[in-house]
Order: C-alpha cells, then sequence, then structure tokens
C-alpha cells in the first residue's frame, strides 16, 4: 500500500490509540475517584466490631455528603488503620455505596508477662488497648478463659503450638463453660488451669506431636473435676499422670 491509503491507515491507527488510551484514563479515573450526586444508600458491609458509623468515620466519609467526589482507595486505607481491620474496599454501585470490611474476630484474651493481646480465630495476635476495648464482645470475652503464656517464644518458635493451645482454649470453653480462670503453659509446655474457685489442674507437658494425650485429658476433664468437687475434703489440685490416671490432691496435704 502506498501514499494516500498508508497514511489513512496511520490517522486511524493514532485514533483508535487515542481513543483507547482517553477510555483507559477514564477508567482509573472513576477507580481513584467517583461523585456522590445521585447517591441514595451507603452501606456497611461485614463489621462486627465496628459499627456502620465508626467505619464511616475511619474512612473520612463526610457527615454532610452532596455532590463530593470519593476517593475509594485512600478511604480503603484509612479503614485498613484500625488494627482489627484486614481488608477493605469501598465502590459505588448504582445509587448506593458499599463499605466492605473484613475484621478480624478477638476469641480470647492472651497474656504474655505485662503485655495483654487479644488472640484472634484466624491466629491473629492483637494488642489489647486496655483503655478502650470494653463492652461487647470484650466484656463476655473476659468471662471466658484466658491464656498465660510464660513467653512469647512458645508460640513463635512453634506456631503450632498457638494452634494447640487454641484448640485447648475452644475446649475448655466446651466442657467447662466459665469455669476456667486461665490456662497457664510455662516454657517447658507445661499447661496449668486455674478454675474459678481456686482449685488447680496440672495437665503436664503438652505438644503438637502428641496432641492426642491432651485431647484425652480434655476428654474426661468434666467428669475429674466433678468428682473433685463431691470429694468430703476440699481438693486443691488435680494432677493427670495421664488420661485414665488423676491424682486428687486434698487440702491439707
Amino acid at each position: 500500500m502506498k501514499g494516500p491509503g498508508r497514511a489513512m491507515l496511520l490517522v486511524i491507527a493514532i485514533a483508535a490509540f487515542a481513543a483507547l488510551t482517553v477510555l483507559a484514563v477514564l477508567h482509573v479515573t472513576r477507580l481513584q475517584s467517583f461523585s456522590l450526586k445521585g447517591v441514595q444508600r451507603v452501606t456497611v458491609v461485614g463489621n462486627h466490631l465496628l459499627s456502620a458509623r465508626e467505619a464511616l468515620m475511619l474512612a473520612g466519609f463526610p457527615e454532610n455528603p452532596g455532590d463530593q467526589k470519593l476517593r475509594p482507595a485512600a478511604m480503603s486505607v484509612a479503614l485498613r488503620e484500625h488494627r482489627f481491620v484486614s481488608d477493605a474496599s469501598v465502590r459505588r454501585q448504582g445509587k448506593t455505596v458499599v463499605f466492605r470490611t473484613t475484621e478480624l474476630r478477638p476469641y480470647f484474651r492472651l497474656v504474655v508477662g505485662n503485655n495483654k493481646y487479644w488472640l484472634c480465630r484466624d491466629g491473629e495476635i492483637i494488642p489489647m488497648d486496655v483503655q478502650k476495648d470494653f463492652g461487647l464482645p470484650f466484656d463476655e470475652l473476659r468471662r471466658q478463659v484466658s491464656i498465660r503464656l510464660a513467653g512469647m517464644q512458645l508460640i513463635e518458635d512453634d506456631p503450632a503450638m498457638l494452634a494447640l493451645i487454641s484448640y485447648a482454649a475452644i475446649r475448655l470453653e466446651d466442657i467447662l463453660p466459665r469455669q476456667v480462670e486461665e490456662m497457664r503453659v510455662d516454657l517447658r509446655r507445661k499447661c496449668q488451669l486455674i478454675l474459678r474457685g481456686g482449685m488447680t489442674v496440672d495437665l503436664g507437658i503438652i505438644e503438637f506431636d502428641n496432641a492426642a494425650d491432651l485431647r484425652d485429658k480434655l476428654s474426661v476433664l468434666d467428669k475429674t473435676v466433678r468428682a473433685a468437687r463431691n470429694m468430703d475434703k476440699p481438693v486443691r489440685e488435680i494432677v493427670f499422670r495421664d488420661a485414665t490416671h488423676a491424682v486428687l490432691i486434698t487440702q491439707g496435704t
């Protein structure tokens, strides 16, 4: 192809490239910002700890929205700065603006030395805010068993240990709900339970490679505690040798 034909094709190619570039820029601009004009509803989904109002305030949503433009990427970043928000997104769907959050769910209180944390369901460990973490669900979680570790290295050196400790705490709340005040694990991995009322239970060394031993002891724990409470002399300590042999140590012995 020669002369005018080749020139025409070149012009068409340049025009097409320019059009595509404009469309791409418009698309990116829409992702970077959108107008509130015509919006009739704002909804927050996925929130549990945060109220919808708190989520909107954290994101920087205007109190008196009009035709302002929102920057969804910046608002998502602002939401993710909250310690319990692991992911967030903001987008417009027709006449609705949707704020979607993914929150970490605190499950147990974790104490290591003088430091306090929340152990979340997915294994995340979040520092506790002793000034703010009150009300639901925190007050209710404090009524459950607390986990006290002699050192953070117990779970940092062996992540599987955290799974075993979490499993034990869940089982304790299942078989002895609200009856175990604290589960303590020392650096040798020896596990001791402090029951409400002062009785202690020595579960021995717990190891992920021998998780069956812990499961077997927990399976008879409620029966053993019930027997100890029915003794004529008050029992101060239960010591498990294995799942079939527990020693009851009474007061004064």
